[in-house]
């Protein structure tokens, strides 16, 4: 398995695995035990850095992580693990980033992993006001580095003033953002300000929520699928996105891959700071996905790559309130 060493000192495989989906969110919960397997396998196949959230789940994504990985080697494998949305009832609580919250959540954390440490500790503010300026809420992040808890922090989301001045209080090491094909707005400013810091990237969704594998079918989505309420994938949208797809099959079907592998590898080309993380529930596909790892591309496929999509054609927005969601509309904490 390739590796990769941020400027930060942190090491991960080249491509880690997002937790997320494993627990629900995008549909229906799998077993358990399924969700054991895609994980042990993944650790099987050299997948060290794995990514998640107290709140995925909710609340139970963490547990499952805690039982596959109970009796494995710590040193062998990294959690990075987002704090601060709550959940009740399936609907957000108030946005509580004071750090008698960061700290309940880390122990939570720690307890549902069954685990001393997280690796890396992402803030993820959800663009919600916080009742904390942003430098109460790191020097609260800085103290579970300081006592142990924590080894690394990240962001997730966040605008690129705030990953300055967050920056400014503690180093911070990654900044969690969606980056794919689809999704390149983080280039014009977060990316070359983290660069300047030394700052490296996960990439989340780096498949466009399953789009760019060409096989997503929107009449096989759940009915609570929260891809449901994603412009992606409403009505006119999802037949000009899905139509953008087919190229993107044509370019793998010459490069005899996947088009989900060639836009992983893609990512992956982003440059030695990035660590993409999809996620999938089924064996196969990961198997899939760690197979873009030995997808090589010339100058001339990233230059097929980026004329097959280009920034205009993509439609609709990644969420349906993508201002409450992302950095993009500028500072997400007060």
């Amino acid at each position: 398995m390739p590796q990769r060493t941020l400027p930060s000192g942190f090491e991960s495989s080249a491509q880690g695995f997002g937790c997320m989906g494993l627990t629900g969110f995008f549909d229906v919960s799998i077993p358990e035990e399924q969700g054991i397997e895609v994980l042990r396998k993944a650790f099987a196949l050299g997948v060290t850095t794995y990514n998640t959230a107290y709140f995925y789940g909710p609340y139970t994504n963490q547990r499952l992580i805690g039982k596959a990985f109970k009796g494995m080697p710590r040193e062998k494998f990294a959690i990075t693990s987002k704090w601060g949305p709550m959940h009740k009832d399936h609907q957000f609580l108030p946005l509580d980033l004071s750090p008698s919250a960061c700290r309940a959540a880390v122990e939570a954390s720690l307890r549902d992993l069954q685990m001393d440490y997280i690796d890396v500790l992402i803030l993820r503010a959800h663009g919600n006001s916080s009742n904390v300026p942003l430098e109460e809420t790191i020097k609260g992040m800085k103290a579970m580095v300081d006592e142990g808890k924590v080894k690394h922090l990240g962001l997730s989301e966040m605008a690129p003033e705030d990953v300055r001045r967050a920056h400014a209080i503690h180093p911070i090491t990654l900044v969690e953002m969606e980056w794919s094909l689809f999704t390149r707005g983080c280039e014009k400013d977060l990316v070359p300000l983290c660069r300047e810091l030394g700052i490296g990237f996960l990439a989340y969704s780096p498949l466009g929520r399953g789009m760019l594998t060409g096989k997503l079918s929107l009449d096989s989505l759940a009915d609570n699928d929260i891809r449901r309420q994603m412009p992606w994938f409403q009505g006119e949208n999802a037949e000009k996105n899905l139509a953008v797809v087919t190229r993107i099959v044509a370019l793998a079907e010459k490069k005899g891959c996947t088009a989900g592998q060639l836009a992983l590898a893609w990512v992956q080309s982003r440059g030695e700071d990035v660590i993409p993380i999809p996620g999938t529930k089924s064996v196969k596909y990961l198997e899939e996905n760690l197979g873009a790892l030995k997808v090589k591309l010339t100058s001339k496929d990233l230059a097929d790559l980026e004329a097959a999509i280009l920034p205009d054609e993509v439609v609709g927005d990644r969420y349906s309130n993508l201002k409450a969601m992302t950095y993009e509309h500028g500072s997400s904490i007060s």
